[in-house]
């Protein structure tokens, strides 16, 4: 990649990127051919860098160095260890949570002696079982610091907790209790206190009624001007509507309310009431046979009230339906699925009595382009199993396929032609034949043409130039014949030295070379009689 070459028309280059001390030499470019060879040379020099700077750029920073990297300083100094055997003791009680609620977190923590012993093991145990350290239980042991945390605490973490340090010279232990009280299964206080009194103090405020001018507004006692009317029984599942009228029309304190059975009324996704401008309805959603009874409206203001009242009946359904609900489709359906009328009747060989005969026979067709066309006729005797029918056009058979579909069941027989194309048109014959002898019964079938095919350009420029595109004879092959050349190499330029080239630079040399068209010429770089490696 650092070292390219590049031959063409009689250029030709060499490139070196990046230039080294190593690259210093003489490039000699040859080229040869059949006839003779020819080769021209150049000099390429480069100046060094200092390949490692010896003297300290930083004269304060080396010294630090050198300083920090005194192994002297960190000599490991032998000597005799006095062991000091001493046997464990703890510095007071054992601190921590003594009572605390399920879910927090517990820790316990004590002091011991000696603090350097590095033979010293701790252990910590529950009710008399040893703990060892999880994911929930923590513990740590750092300088005479012993310690042991509880995340998460459940009911079960209650009881006597112990640790022991022990070690070569004997064993010392501290105790404590921890008591977990536990949460009730459901949380019922609230989370957000200052919000939970507020709402109990607007639950506990009465409702004050607004102060209307009672004397100018209502004018008098609530009258039903059209009192409730009982509606007809329906089945579940229907809606039902109850309305009446109510004056006085404008009365802001006018309050109406509904009861079923002397029961109020409550409103919900069945049952929606509306109070408009005297207008005073219920509607009841998908009833059932409990929305059964008697259902009172009550309208009252300052000056009195009046009631209107109305029967409901709902008709109860059965859970499942055992009735039909349309007679003549059950009849339908019976007919249907009677298998008597689909058993197979064993007879004998029926002998045919009678040759073929069309009772009712094809008439003539007309029709336009890409209609479906259908020939039927009727044909005896039915129950000849040796019946043989066939279609023909023009005299020829018909050719059965996607759209012609000749069908023959019973006494039915008939083709249906699906798109019709006037090339269709022709007399069509039905042939039947048996034992005894054959029938035919035959039509005229007339397709009309559609307005036919443009087969004459609408745009003669247009043609010609796609006529000019599509000539094959311009997109021919040339057989070219490879010109042979009978000149020997020879360099017109030479290429140039490369002299005093800084490492990094680059080195590039270039010449010219004839004859350009031969194609058996080859053309190789050298470095100090060595071939230069790509």
């Amino acid at each position: 990649s650092r070292i390219t070459t590049f031959c063409n028309f009689g250029y030709v280059a060499l490139t070196i990127k990046h230039v080294t001390i190593y690259d210093v030499g003489n490039y000699t470019c040859r080229a040869y051919n059949k006839i003779g060879q020819d080769q021209t040379s150049a000099q390429l020099s480069v100046i060094s860098k200092t390949d490692i700077i010896y003297d300290s750029q930083h004269p304060q920073g080396l010294e630090k160095i050198q300083n920090l990297e005194d192994t002297s300083r960190y000599t490991r100094q032998i000597q005799e260890e006095n062991e000091l055997i001493q046997k464990p003791r703890f510095l007071g009680p054992l601190k921590g949570t003594n009572k605390i609620v399920e879910g927090q977190r517990a820790h316990f923590e004590a002091r011991v002696e000696p603090q350097s012993d590095l033979t010293m093991i701790i252990e910590w145990y529950h009710n008399g079982k040893i703990l060892s350290a999880a994911n929930r239980i923590q513990t740590y042991h750092d300088f005479g610091y012993v310690s042991i945390d509880i995340l998460q605490v459940r009911a079960e973490d209650a009881g006597t907790y112990t640790v022991v340090a022990r070690n070569r010279a004997g064993e010392a232990h501290l105790q404590g209790i921890m008591t977990v009280e536990t949460r009730s299964s459901i949380d019922t206080t609230s989370m957000h206190r200052g919000t939970y009194e507020k709402t109990q103090r607007l639950e506990d405020a009465k409702f004050t009624e607004p102060q209307y001018h009672i004397e100018e507004i209502s004018k008098s006692k609530p009258i039903f001007i059209q009192p409730l009317s009982d509606p007809k029984p329906v089945s579940e599942g229907k809606n039902i509507h109850l309305e009446c009228r109510l004056e006085p029309m404008g009365d802001p304190t006018m309050r109406v309310e509904w009861f079923h059975n002397g029961r109020p009324v409550t409103v919900g996704s069945r049952f929606r009431t509306y109070y408009d401008f005297g207008f005073v309805a219920l509607d009841i959603v998908h009833a059932i046979a409990l929305d059964s009874g008697e259902y009172t409206v009550r309208a009252t203001n300052h000056l009195g009230s009046a009631h209107t009242s109305a029967c409901v009946r709902v008709i109860d359904k059965s859970d499942i339906l055992t009735d039909t609900q349309n007679e003549q489709s059950l009849e339908q359906i019976q007919m249907l699925e009677d298998s008597s009328k689909y058993r197979r009747h064993i007879q004998e060989d029926v002998t045919v009595l009678q040759p073929p005969q069309f009772t009712r026979p094809l008439h003539n067709i007309e029709t336009v382009e890409l209609t479906n066309v259908h020939l039927e006729c009727r044909l005896q005797p039915v129950s000849d199993a040796t019946m043989k029918v066939d279609w023909f056009v023009n005299g020829r058979p018909v050719t059965t396929g996607h759209r012609f579909r000749p069908s023959y069941e019973f006494d039915y027989v008939a083709l249906d032609i699906l798109g019709a194309y006037p090339e269709d048109s022709g007399v069509y014959t039905c042939q039947a034949r048996n034992q005894l002898g054959e029938a035919v019964t035959s039509c005229s079938v007339r397709v009309h043409a559609k307005q036919q095919l443009f087969l004459e350009s609408q745009h003669p420029e247009g043609l010609e130039r796609i006529q000019y595109l599509e000539d094959a004879s311009r997109y021919k092959k040339r057989e070219i014949v490879d010109e042979f050349v009978n000149v020997k190499p020879k360099f017109i330029t030479a290429p140039k030295n490369q002299e005093n080239l800084r490492e990094g630079q680059h080195a590039h040399f270039e010449c010219k070379l004839e004859p350009v068209t031969d194609s058996n010429l080859k053309v190789e770089w050298f470095k100090n009689g060595r071939p230069v490696t790509i």
